[in-house]
């Protein structure tokens, strides 16, 4: 995630991830931590919440020689041209074979018993990051009210 946050945000080599007090501190953001030194993410809904497109419709094989093989291109369809201009763009499987699906906060929700691709939650990461929406653990105080309020 930290390596895709340095070239969308044009960060040279110089610019390293630094231990704080209550995080680290990458470039213009302070990434706050749970359990130093690990992140919570705060993700943006359920599988499928980042759009995905099938690598078919990206890549225009037309003028690619198969020799002997049956050209299969009468059934392309590819994307409008700048669908990904000035956005982040992740490659990666989310097919199940592949074993690299997993669970997440959202694991059946609205009964749909989905894991979520690796390359989404790399995407949820860097969402978390970029827009500094953090998952933080709520302070002492917070967990004695509500033994009060329950009590």
């Amino acid at each position: 995630a930290l390596a895709v946050i340095r070239k969308y945000m044009g960060y040279h080599s110089d610019v390293t991830l630094t231990d704080t007090d209550d995080g680290f501190k990458f470039g213009d953001f302070n990434i706050a931590t749970y359990d130093h030194p690990t992140m919570l993410i705060n993700f943006a809904g359920p599988e499928g919440t980042f759009p995905t497109y099938s690598f078919e419709s990206v890549i225009d094989d037309s003028t690619f020689f198969l020799g002997e093989f049956d050209d299969l291109d009468y059934f392309e369809e590819l994307l409008a041209e700048g669908v990904f201009e000035d956005k982040i763009v992740l490659i990666g499987s989310t097919v199940a074979e592949l074993h690299d699906n997993f669970p997440t906060p959202f694991l059946g929700y609205k009964g749909q018993p989905k894991e979520m691709p690796g390359v989404e939650i790399h995407a949820n990461a860097i969402n978390t990051i970029l827009n500094g929406i953090y998952v933080e653990q709520p302070n002492y105080f917070f967990y004695l009210l509500m033994v009060l309020v329950l009590v």
